[in-house]
């Protein structure tokens, strides 16, 4: 069976809108032409999606769906198989919302990407680090989080299947990344800044030194693995971009040198300005929301010099289990500090899917390319808000997975292929004369 779906404008992912009246027909998962009129088969189903626009899925390449440990060490009544099942909900709602790719930077078991892959769970493509790779009292002391450690209170908690994310010295560091490789791993992270010291976590305070990172660098490259670090302060972004990382997660408060050098690198910015603006929403501590509010008017506005210099930003969110829809948010949030929209839209379409390292087959609407689309009633150049609140259909490898027309398309779908080629080209949304050849 055939889908066209007919009369939208189309968002390329590369910038590029066209007029509205395209035709995009997909076969088989796959984009299989791209034109301005409709050569209708008989056993095709025509959607009529005139006035909108049909853009690639988002990406989201910063995501949490399974930080449990952190989770279970605030609410120890919760039961592990409870919070799995929250994961997979999760999963489903991110796709549900428009996002088709996801890479989860700590705490999901690789076991979820099989599952995803196999069809057994609904859920974007994804991609995960499984841990995040630390010294001793680094990141995860102060927040534990992702598969398990032991914090600076003493609480233990090492989930199953999940690495320890400790290492200490190149020679462990290059160990515990074939530890996590073996484990799953389609990327390496390494958290290069935030330290905890006298009570208080030092965001800005380099976490490894030099030769670790470098070591970490060099084995993961080795493997054809990349390298991205958790990196909030100037120090930890700076060791990270000159020992060989090829991303910085968050980035903070960075200046013209550091960012110009990681545009000569070609060192990929995920600035994730959705967790601090939720942190300015939901933190109890008024302090706490006044750090979060800091961070992200840093942030924000390391965005936009970074990207005028020229560095290469992908969208991340940092959001994940808590909202599946922080993909779709970030896109506002990024807008709104000053990144032009058309930009913003590359960043969360073929730009991430550069940084991911899968643009030879998502990330673009182009003929060959997978068919994971959203098609949404507005103009997201414009708006981009329009893919949160006015999002028609999502479409993950050529099926129907969400939007607000998703079961009136289901039922076509559903209903042509009942009923056999017989009956002609079926119709979906009142589109006049279309006629089987």
């Amino acid at each position: 069976m055939k889908l066209a779906l007919v009369g939208a404008r189309v968002l390329d992912g590369q910038g590029q809108l066209s007029p509205e009246g395209r035709v995009v027909v997909l076969v088989d998962g796959e984009i299989a032409g791209i034109d301005d009129r409709l050569e209708a088969t008989a056993d095709m189903v025509v959607v009529d999606v005139s006035g909108d626009t049909l853009m690639p899925g988002i990406i989201d390449s910063h995501v949490h769906y399974a930080p449990w440990a952190q989770w279970l060490v605030a609410h120890p009544d919760d039961r592990l198989m409870n919070m799995a099942c929250q994961t997979v909900d999760a999963l489903r709602r991110s796709v549900e919302a428009g996002v088709t790719t996801a890479r989860d930077l700590g705490g999901l078991e690789s076991g979820f990407v099989e599952a995803a892959e196999g069809g057994l769970i609904t859920a974007p493509r994804l991609q995960t680090c499984v841990t995040i790779i630390q010294p001793t009292n680094g990141l995860l002391d102060n927040m534990p989080g992702m598969g398990g450690v032991t914090s600076r209170w003493g609480t233990s908690l090492q989930l199953p299947g999940m690495p320890s994310p400790y290492c200490a010295g190149p020679w462990a560091a290059r160990e515990k990344v074939r530890e996590v490789a073996r484990c799953g791993a389609n990327v390496i992270k390494i958290a290069t800044s935030s330290q905890f010291v006298n009570g208080t976590m030092q965001w800005d305070l380099q976490t490894f030194h030099e030769e670790e990172i470098a070591a970490i660098c060099d084995e993961a490259h080795r493997m054809g693995l990349k390298v991205t670090a958790h990196a909030r302060g100037l120090q930890g972004v700076i060791a990270a971009i000159h020992h060989g990382v090829d991303g910085v997660e968050h980035g903070g408060d960075l200046n013209d040198e550091v960012l110009g050098e990681m545009a000569r690198r070609g060192i990929w910015l995920i600035p994730t300005l959705f967790i601090p603006a939720w942190h300015v929403e939901h933190d109890p501590k008024e302090i706490d929301r006044a750090n979060a509010r800091s961070r992200f008017e840093l942030t924000a506005r390391t965005l936009v010099r970074a990207h005028q210099l020229g560095v290469p930003i992908a969208l991340g969110s940092d959001g994940g289990l808590h909202d599946p829809a922080s993909g779709i948010k970030e896109m506002r949030f990024m807008s709104d500090a000053g990144m032009p929209t058309r930009d913003v839209l590359v960043a969360a379409t073929s730009g991430a899917a550069k940084w991911l390292g899968v643009d030879d087959r998502v990330g673009s609407v182009a003929v060959g390319k997978l068919a994971d689309l959203v098609i949404v009633s507005g103009d997201p150049v414009a708006d981009p808000a329009v893919i949160e609140h006015h999002l028609s259909l999502v479409l993950l490898n050529g099926a129907v997975v969400g939007g607000r027309r998703r079961h009136e398309v289901l039922d076509a779908l559903s209903s042509d292929s009942s009923a056999g080629s017989a009956n002609g080209t079926g119709v979906v949304g009142g589109l006049a004369d279309v006629a089987a050849n």
